[in-house]
C-alpha cells in the first residue's frame, strides 16, 4: 500500500513548466505585475515560478 500523498516525496517540475507559464502571460498579455496583484502574491512569486525555480525553500 502507498503512503498518502502528503507524506510521498515530490520531484521538482523541470525547466518547461516555467516557459509555459511565461508562454500562457504572452499569449494573453499578461504582466507578471497584473498577475502578482490579481493573486494578492508577491512579485517574486510570480517571477520565480516563470524561471521554473522553487517558490519555497
Amino acid at each position: 500500500m502507498t503512503s498518502p500523498i502528503w507524506e510521498q516525496e515530490t520531484t521538482p517540475l523541470p525547466r518547461l513548466s516555467g516557459w509555459l507559464l511565461e508562454h500562457f502571460l504572452s499569449t494573453h498579455q499578461l504582466s507578471l505585475r497584473e498577475v502578482a496583484r490579481a493573486a494578492q502574491v508577491y512579485l517574486l512569486v510570480v517571477w520565480r515560478a516563470c524561471r521554473g525555480l522553487p517558490l519555497a525553500s
